[in-house]
């Protein structure tokens, strides 16, 4: 359950310290969010995405079991998203991780990765990102090995940390 924290006029969501001290994380809810809020910023993490497809992944996390989809929500805004899977109890796969285009470069990608050491207690984390999201990872403190390039021709690399 998403609980709710009042905010000050004042809180300015340009100031990223602000904005990471009172940055609220929960499990996605459909009640709480819109679906159609959630896929479109979702959309940012997936190559080329359907309607479909991002339909399909956010139901997928519909249970208590994983995969499982988190947001990042400041003054009660959608500012980032967290999906992950986990087939060990200390390890988990980062499949998506978004944050929105205006909140970008203030943390929350940062505060997404904590909550899953802090929060979900895992002790590693990985992910298989391309370039575009190689210098989010690399920051994060995950070592980054190339795993090549894909049918496409896109280069792949594994990110992994270890808590």
């Amino acid at each position: 359950m998403r609980s709710r924290v009042q905010f000050e006029e004042s809180d300015d969501p340009t100031d990223s310290i602000s904005l990471t001290r009172q940055l609220q994380i929960s499990r996605y809810s459909s009640s709480a969010y819109p679906e159609q809020e959630v896929a479109g910023l979702l959309a940012e993490s997936v190559g080329t995405p359907t309607d479909a497809a991002l339909k399909e992944l956010i139901e997928s996390c519909a249970t208590d079991e994983f995969p499982r989809l988190y947001i990042a929500s400041f003054h009660s805004a959608l500012v980032g998203v967290l999906r992950v899977d986990a087939y060990r109890r200390s390890q988990c796969t980062i499949t998506h991780i978004a944050v929105a285009h205006r909140f970008r470069g203030q943390g929350i990608g940062q505060r997404l990765i904590e909550f899953i050491r802090d929060e979900m207690n895992f002790v590693q984390a990985e992910a298989e990102t391309d370039n575009d999201a190689l210098g989010f990872y690399r920051a994060c403190g995950f070592e980054i090995d190339s795993l090549g390039e894909d049918g496409f021709g896109t280069k792949r690399f594994r990110c992994v940390i270890r808590f």
